[in-house]
């Protein structure tokens, strides 16, 4: 009966050991995740930051944008293409905007029409503003920001005291 009542404690104990084990696996595997994806988004921003000091690219839509009976999945853009004016249009599409050293999203997303109607053939600027729908939109609204934000910086470097 001893021998019994011991190997029952024996059987919880090692069953205890397994059950921490285990604990410890998971959060060692969840840390691994955790680290893979941070590591994974440092990589896209690293690439986004690289696009945004080129501000040409390409971003595959969820849902298409459509012109003269077509529709695109994908839009190139070009923000260094678009013209002082150009710019000022986009400025202008959110009269509310403060214009304290940052962008709207309304700014921000006519000028990322603007910039990829200069590189999408056959597409338009309200094309892309009547078809992009919100996930599409967010995107083009964080690559117009970033370019926004890259370039300022980039230009404040050419300033110089006389």
């Amino acid at each position: 009966m001893e021998q019994t009542a011991n190997t029952k404690e024996e059987r919880r104990e090692e069953q205890q050991i397994m059950e921490n084990a285990s604990a410890s696996d998971r959060k060692e595997t969840e840390a691994a995740k955790a680290e893979k994806e941070m590591r994974a988004r440092a990589e896209q921003l690293k690439i986004a930051r690289e696009v945004a000091l080129d501000g040409k690219g390409k971003m595959k839509l969820k849902t298409p944008v459509r012109s003269n009976d077509k529709e695109y999945m994908e839009l190139s853009y070009d923000f260094a293409a678009v013209t002082g004016m150009e710019y000022v249009q986009a400025m202008d599409s959110d009269p509310s905007a403060s214009g304290n050293y940052g962008i709207s999203t309304k700014q921000a997303i006519t000028l990322f029409a603007i910039a990829a109607a200069k590189k999408t053939d056959q597409v338009d600027k309200q094309d892309i503003l009547r078809d992009l729908y919100i996930s599409d939109a967010i995107k083009a609204e964080e690559l117009a920001k970033l370019f926004f934000n890259v370039a300022s910086a980039e230009a404040n470097q050419r300033i110089s005291k006389m």
